[in-house]
């Protein structure tokens, strides 16, 4: 199989981070299976019509590099989601279709999730060849789930509406009420965060906003984590719960989304769910019942670099 493939190029960033971590990731897998992998930026890509037409090398493209589909050869575009009107306004929802589309007849069309492409058929017409689930990060997979006490619940993630985090915060100050040596950390950046500063009054030394930070700086915060919390009921997998669930954290996550997909065994024992009335009394019940399982590591092994560029080469010979 691999005699047919003699390099991969993938769309993304160089740095870590967001879709750069999936592509970094990814990139890993391929040089775990001794093909060599690299990751370039969509305009890298753009300048080089010879290598975007050599059908030996495959090339993998999101968001943006996904126009560059009816001009390549051997090319599987990922979609990473589908589109919201109110999370990325009318252009960039338009922007995002009709690069799906373009993905979808011109390439390989691979979605994240079931989730994911259930709504691209249902919604919009657009079929995908094939569900593969993002990779995990190195750093995820190599360290080793602490069981120290734990008395932590963070989230991690934008402080944007469509994360619905201003939906979830009343239940957890209800609930750092009843635990005085609880703490709530919150990782990411966003229009929301002036909003949640003003909620959070006498929890002000207990409720600690970090800014966007790092992997080595999540990873620290999650292995001391008992319960990872998210708001959003369209997560198109929820990288984050796979981070969390792999340093032994419980989950509470809306009963919607990609979440669902990552391992059905673990509802009602590691990932407990809530309505999507975002009922605060049921989300204080289900967060009571996280916060008194205890935190138990978690096989990862199937989100693992190299299991997930096997599935992408096994879809490219296809």
């Amino acid at each position: 199989m691999n005699n047919k493939i003699a390099r991969v190029l993938i769309s993304g960033g160089r740095e870590t981070g967001g879709l750069e971590s999936f592509a970094q990731a990814l990139a890993i897998g391929f040089r775990e299976l001794d093909i060599d992998a690299e990751v370039m930026s969509p305009f890298e890509l753009a300048k080089s019509i010879r290598l975007l037409r050599d059908p030996t090398i495959l090339k993998i493209f999101s968001t943006t590099s996904v126009f560059l589909a009816p001009i390549s050869k051997n090319a599987i575009c990922v979609a990473h989601g589908f589109p919201r009107i109110d999370g990325q306004g009318k252009f960039k929802f338009l922007g995002i279709l009709i690069s799906l589309f373009f993905a979808s007849k011109f390439s390989k069309l691979v979605s994240v999730s079931n989730y994911v492409a259930v709504h691209l058929r249902a919604i919009f017409n657009i079929k995908s060849n094939s569900v593969i689930k993002n990779p995990l990060t190195k750093i995820f997979l190599n360290s080793e789930a602490r069981n120290s006490e734990r008395k932590l619940i963070t989230y991690v993630g934008r402080l944007h509406s469509v994360k619905n985090v201003d939906k979830i915060i009343d239940p957890i100050l209800d609930f750092l009420s009843e635990e005085p040596e609880l703490q709530f950390h919150i990782v990411g950046s966003g229009e929301l965060e002036g909003q949640l500063r003003k909620k959070i009054n006498r929890f002000n030394d207990r409720v600690i906003f970090h800014g966007s930070q790092n992997q080595d700086f999540i990873l620290s915060i999650l292995q001391k984590t008992k319960v990872f919390i998210s708001g959003c009921e369209t997560e198109a997998l929820g990288l984050c719960y796979m981070e969390a669930l792999s340093q032994g954290c419980n989950v509470l996550m809306p009963a919607s989304g990609g979440g669902l997909d990552i391992d059905l065994s673990l509802i009602e024992k590691r990932i407990f769910l809530f309505e999507l009335n975002f009922s605060p009394s049921f989300i204080k019940r289900q967060l009571q019942k996280a916060y008194s399982i205890n935190c138990q590591p978690w096989d990862a092994g199937l989100f693992a670099p190299k299991v997930i560029a096997k599935a992408y080469l096994d879809v490219a010979m296809h």
